[in-house]
C-alpha cells in the first residue's frame, strides 16, 4: 500500500537524520567544541562536571541506535520497523531525560523538536508494525 512506504521512506530518512545529527553532536560534545555554546551550569545537579561522558553515552546510545535503524531500513531487513520503534523510543527517552536533568530554565527548541521527531518515528513504526500483522 502507498501509506507503507510513504511511511517506510520518512522513517528512513528520520533514522538516518538522527543517526547523523547524534554523531556530529556526540563529537562535539566529546572533543569539547560546544563547552563554549553550552556552559558547564547546564550540568549543574547532575553526575556530570563536563560534557565527555554525556557525548560518548549519546554517540553509543542514540547514534547506534538509529544508526542501526538506518540500515535496517535502508537495507530493507525483515521487520526493519522495530528497529525504528527503538530508535524512536530511545530518542524520546534521551530527550525527555535531557529535558528533566539539565539545568535550564525551560527545554530549548532543539529539545522539542528531537522529542516531535522521536515520538513520530514511534508512531511510524507503531503503524508499520500494525500493517504487518494485519497481513
Amino acid at each position: 500500500m502507498l501509506y507503507d512506504s510513504v511511511f517506510e521512506i520518512l522513517s528512513s530518512i528520520i533514522s538516518i537524520f538522527v543517526a547523523i545529527t547524534s554523531v556530529i553532536g556526540a563529537i562535539l560534545l566529546i572533543t569539547g567544541a560546544e563547552n563554549a555554546n553550552l556552559g558547564f551550569s547546564l550540568l549543574e545537579g547532575t553526575p556530570f562536571t563536563d560534557f565527555l561522558i554525556p557525548g560518548i553515552l549519546l554517540l553509543l546510545i542514540v547514534g547506534t541506535t538509529s544508526s542501526i535503524s538506518s540500515i535496517a531500513f535502508i537495507k530493507n531487513i525483515r521487520n526493519k520497523q522495530y528497529f525504528g520503534l527503538v530508535a524512536g523510543g530511545v530518542l524520546t527517552g534521551w530527550i525527555t531525560t535531557e529535558m528533566l536533568v539539565l539545568n535550564q530554565p525551560h527545554p530549548t527548541t532543539i529539545e522539542y523538536t528531537y522529542l516531535f521527531i522521536g515520538i513520530l518515528l514511534v508512531l511510524l513504526s507503531l503503524f508499520l508494525i500494525v500493517k504487518q500483522k494485519q497481513k
